[in-house]
């Protein structure tokens, strides 16, 4: 199992702090965040810097682009997480999820996939 302080060294989760930071300012609950996303990274198998780069692929000129299907899979795993979890509980478990992907450059909206 891979532990809070161990993921926060990623480079990804590097770059969902600094973003969350940009736009909301320091999370004050960011070991709450950073629990919860070793719990998803747990029940995935993957860690976050995997999570992202399975998500994102290199395209020309230096741009990433999002693999829909890979996006669609992990939509539906957090939805199966937070059914796990239960309740209000659950939502806010995969919200705090759905953070780390959206600051990654991965949008989670399901609305997209229409």
């Amino acid at each position: 199992m891979v532990t809070a302080d161990e993921i926060a060294q990623q480079g990804s989760v590097q770059t969902w702090y600094n973003y969350y930071c940009q736009h909301w300012g320091p999370p004050r609950d960011w070991d709450f965040k950073l629990k919860v996303l070793a719990s998803f990274c747990e029940f995935v198998g993957k860690t976050p810097d995997e999570l992202v780069s399975d998500c994102l692929r290199d395209v020309e000129g230096g741009f990433k682009k999002i693999r829909a299907k890979r996006r669609r899979f992990y939509i539906e795993k957090i939805k199966e997480f937070e059914q796990n979890i239960g309740g209000i509980q659950g939502r806010n478990w995969g919200n705090a999820v759905r953070s780390f992907f959206i600051h990654n450059g991965v949008a989670m909206s399901s609305d997209i996939l229409k």
